[in-house]
């Protein structure tokens, strides 16, 4: 366990005092090479530094090569279509709060200590805003991998050849006259590799987003050189950089994107003229010297690329000959997205867990993205307080409920977009509530298996009517936001034509970590849910939680429970308040979530093992469902399959308080780098911008 927490980096109170790495990598069909390239970072050296956490950003690749991945710090993030690499860069950096960001190809294998060396680097040389190390290719030649800021003269010679031709008369883009074996300031370092410093990033503005692909680099390196910061190739450290990587295969294509690349980069630094020049250049001159070479080498297929590449650009011509200018610091002061109008049909106001953690907490996100947030919640406290009693709501309150949710939906056509929580009429048949959302693209989220309230109702009549009601519904959404593995697979089984997973996430900021757990006295045993969950669930634990508490090795606190049964056993029962939270999750030693083995349990999605771990707390759970993803057993807690399992692990807790602490840092970590608001919020957000633009006909980015 020790090399647990010390591999983990994690000190008192979860945060390290290592300088903290961030790397982004953005995918788009890199096949074997991020596979390969994943391999390489998380078998490198972490010596200097702390890993936070890996992001790869998938541009809707079509070949898997974002699938299948295990590794405990990664995170991949689905984005619904190819948004380019400068937004895939921009997105996957969002929320990050690591001292350095390290954006990464997927065509780079890292050497053990690249990074190391890389961080220690930046760490010694405070004056550096960005740099690079030395790149080989897979034969182990240095390549010339920094470059000169392009000139309009530059960028025509490059595009024509020129370059290679008569490199004396016309300098190469890249500093092919040096031969990269020191270390040294450089106008422009490449973005295979760039190691940058967050603030820095995030004060410039991240990455331009009109780049689709191709001088987003150049843009960034030359807006650092404005700031009055400086670039340096590093090479003292080394990875290997296999080149061409993913654009290899669509060479018209890349063609085409290094052209519109050159001429909106030469309107944002050189005005008009250059543009126009280059525009000319791309659409004429560059196409007929790729045939001339093409037909000098007798190539067929560079013939056709160069026809093809020149024949996007002309396609192109009208959106660029009418897009805004844009100036060099417009980054920086970059205008807002266009703003969209949300209406959120959630199921309950703020007192209700689901509706607060998947819907409202992602407000000021969405707020900072303008995009402006109605709710219009289904029930009200009132009806959250009669249910939580065991009563029954009176008809009247249900009555104004319906009509409360059917004058929402008749105002649907005010919006760009409806994000729904589960259904937005309850126990109503898809026919009427498909027509009510006709006029307006909506999403749906799920975070429980609620399709089996109906598919699975003991009354036949209610099965034929609504059986497969949300079937249909997620099949006609834009988008449906589950929260774990199985919720995916049952959308993906209803035909759903779009699916985005976020797990249901807290914000750190908010669950501060425990300073002090007790070195001696019962072990505190803690729960937190509301009163069906505790019913339902705990009470099959009784035996186990009984004999402690009467053993007196252990106390049993139980919040947002009721009834006398839970202190029948010696437990305290505590009321939820969302302003006491915290403190109570605080007066806990360990956090456990039993469920049932039944398919209503395997689709939820562990929250309240992610409320606990959030705090520093060790877990232990049933291996059900999610809890078999967020557990890492004998890491950060328990897995238990039945009554024994609970009382070893609960003794073994009770016995070594040590463990405890370290299984706390490992869950809290592991939260920092999967479970939390920073890395969930740029994800929704993106999916929710993407949907409602996707319905509007626009290209997002």
């Amino acid at each position: 366990m020790k090399a647990i927490a010390s591999a983990l980096g994690a000190g008192d109170d979860g945060v390290a005092a290592e300088p903290r790495l961030d790397i982004v990598i953005v995918n788009w069909n890199a096949g074997a090479l991020l596979r390969q390239c994943l391999d390489s970072v998380f078998q490198s050296d972490e010596a200097g530094f702390r890993l936070d956490r890996v992001v790869v950003v998938d541009n809707a690749s079509s070949d898997g090569s974002a699938d299948g991945f295990s590794f405990p710090r990664l995170t991949v993030m689905r984005l619904p279509e190819n948004r380019g690499f400068a937004k895939g860069c921009n997105i996957g950096a969002a929320g990050s709060r690591a001292d350095y960001l390290l954006f990464l190809n997927p065509d780079i294998l890292l050497d053990r200590d690249t990074m190391s060396g890389a961080v220690r680097f930046m760490e010694r040389a405070r004056s550096v805003t960005a740099s690079t190390v030395k790149l080989r290719d897979l034969d182990g030649n240095t390549q010339r991998c920094c470059a000169r800021f392009p000139t309009p003269i530059r960028m025509l010679a490059q595009g024509l050849g020129l370059d290679r031709l008569f490199p004396k008369l016309f300098p190469p883009h890249f500093l092919t006259d040096w031969d990269h074996e020191d270390t040294r300031t450089v106008p422009q370092v490449m973005g295979a590799f760039l190691l940058i410093r967050r603030p820095a990033f995030e004060r410039l503005g991240g990455f331009d987003e009109r780049f689709f692909v191709y001088y987003e680099d150049v843009d960034l390196c030359r807006r650092i050189a404005l700031d009055g910061g400086r670039c340096v190739h590093n090479a003292a450290a080394t990875a290997r950089h296999v080149g061409g990587g993913t654009t290899n295969r669509i060479k018209a294509r890349r063609q085409f994107l290094g052209a519109q690349s050159r001429i909106r980069y030469a309107r944002k630094y050189f005005g008009w003229p250059a543009a126009t020049m280059l525009t000319f250049a791309g659409m004429l001159l560059d196409p007929l010297a790729r045939v001339a070479r093409g037909v000098a080498q007798g190539s067929a297929s560079q013939i056709v690329d160069a026809i093809r590449g020149a024949a996007m650009l002309w396609a192109d011509l009208p959106r660029q000959m009418t897009a805004p200018v844009p100036s060099p610091d417009a980054c920086a002061r970059r205008a807002e997205p266009r703003r969209l109008r949300v209406l959120a049909l959630t199921r309950y106001p703020r007192q209700g867990a689901s509706s607060r953690t998947r819907f409202l907490s992602y407000f000021p996100a969405l707020r900072a993205d303008n995009v402006a947030l109605t709710v219009s919640p289904f029930f009200d406290d009132d009806y959250l307080r009669i249910l939580y009693s065991g009563a029954r709501p009176p008809l009247g309150s249900v009555l104004f409920y319906y009509l409360r949710r059917l004058a929402a939906l008749l105002r649907v056509g005010s919006y760009d977009l409806i994000w729904v929580e589960k259904e937005a009429l309850p126990w109503v048949p898809y026919a009427l509530e498909g027509f009510l959302l006709r006029r307006t693209p909506y999403i749906v989220d799920f975070d429980d298996a609620w399709f089996l309230r109906y598919g699975k109702h003991r009354l036949g009549l209610v099965r034929q009517v609504l059986g497969r009601k949300l079937e249909t519904l997620v099949r006609h959404s834009g988008l449906t936001v589950v929260g774990n593995d199985y919720l995916a697979d049952w959308a993906r089984e209803a035909g759903a034509a779009d699916i985005a997973q976020f797990p249901t996430p807290v914000n750190l900021d908010v669950y501060r970590p425990i300073r002090d757990i007790p070195q001696d006295g019962p072990l505190r045993i803690g729960w937190m849910g509301t009163p069906t969950s505790a019913s339902a669930y705990l009470r099959p634990l009784f035996p186990v939680l009984e004999e402690a508490i009467r053993e007196g090795w252990a106390t049993l606190t139980v919040v947002g429970a009721s009834g006398d049964e839970f202190k029948a056993i010696g437990a305290d029962v505590v009321a939820w308040s969302e302003d006491r939270e915290v403190d109570q999750l605080h007066s806990f030693d360990v956090g456990i979530m039993p469920l049932a083995h039944d398919l209503w349990s395997a689709g939820k999605c562990a929250y309240k093992l992610i409320q606990y771990m959030a705090v520093g707390l060790p877990v232990i759970a049933s291996p059900v469902g999610m809890n078999r993803k967020v557990v890492h057993h004998g890491i950060n807690g328990f897995l238990a399959d039945d009554l024994d399992a609970w009382r070893t692990a609960l003794k073994t807790l009770a016995a070594d308080r040590a463990l405890c602490r370290r299984m706390g840092e490992a869950g809290r970590q592991i939260v920092s780098q999967h479970y939390c608001l920073a890395v969930v919020e740029p994800r929704l957000v993106a999916a929710i911008r993407g949907a409602a633009e996707k319905k509007m006909g626009e290209a997002p980015g």
